[in-house]
């Protein structure tokens, strides 16, 4: 039986089913996040946002965008990002080359295009 939260394999139980992987038992996906820098503008999650490959990249973002008042914050995905240089009006900022959907934490359908908050910056 999969988790109807992260779609990840559960723990038979006497009459029901645990996921070790959202009770914070297991956390084999720890040792491979690859790490993201988004311009977070607290909205409702998940939401899709912009990730780029450096805190400078979204800084330069945040200020041409001019969400100065808007928190720079880590976002951790065990997928790895496809980084692209953009081209269109604000040129040369390595972002992933989709938009990524953001989650509040680890308890998430796992998937290319999909990441959790983390700290700010």
């Amino acid at each position: 039986m999969q988790c109807p939260v992260c779609n990840r394999p559960m723990t038979t139980l006497f009459f029901s089913y645990a996921c070790d992987y959202c009770d914070g038992l297991k956390t084999d996906d720890a040792a491979r996040q690859d790490v993201g820098y988004v311009v977070w503008r607290k909205l409702p999650l998940p939401a899709l946002e912009y990730v780029f490959s450096t805190p400078d990249d979204a800084r330069k973002w945040r200020l041409l965008q001019g969400l100065t008042h808007c928190d720079i914050r880590e976002v951790t995905s065990p997928i790895t990002f496809r980084w692209r240089r953009t081209c269109g009006a604000i040129k040369d900022l390595e972002a992933a080359d989709s938009l990524i959907e953001i989650y509040g934490d680890h308890r998430y359908p796992p998937g290319p295009g999909r990441a959790q908050l983390g700290r700010a910056i």
